[in-house]
């Protein structure tokens, strides 16, 4: 078989349970769920490159959070613009991710957990 050329495979008709697992530095597991893609406007189309959509597709960030034992804390919606490019660190009350800001400067931010419940 050529490179380039074979059996492409079926898209499946369903998505796994969950897209990742991190730990937190408290022991905490969180399940990064599938949620809902919708459609937004690609603000960077070219409409002379034929390989630039006019649209792309954006899936709010949503974790399934569970104590060291296993017990079910609750779920954490992550606010729109929260960025996987740097890995976030997740602790008891906060997490810590990496923005970037129109201009492209780096920096951290704390975001405050609230689970239901607490």
């Amino acid at each position: 078989m050529r490179a380039g050329v074979g059996t492409v495979p079926a898209i499946p008709d369903h998505k796994p349970p969950f897209r990742s697992l991190r730990a937190g530095t408290d022991g905490r597991i969180w399940v990064r769920l599938w949620t809902e893609g919708r459609e937004v406007p690609n603000e960077d189309h070219d409409p002379g490159d034929p390989e630039s959509a006019p649209f792309t597709w954006v899936q709010p960030l949503r974790y399934d959070v569970f104590e060291a034992d296993g017990t079910y804390l609750g779920a954490v919606d992550l606010p729109e613009g929260f960025s996987l490019s740097a890995p976030p660190v997740f602790g008891h009350s906060f997490v810590w991710a990496v923005e970037r800001g129109d201009l492209g400067v780096q920096w951290v931010r704390r975001y405050r957990i609230a689970l239901p419940g607490s």
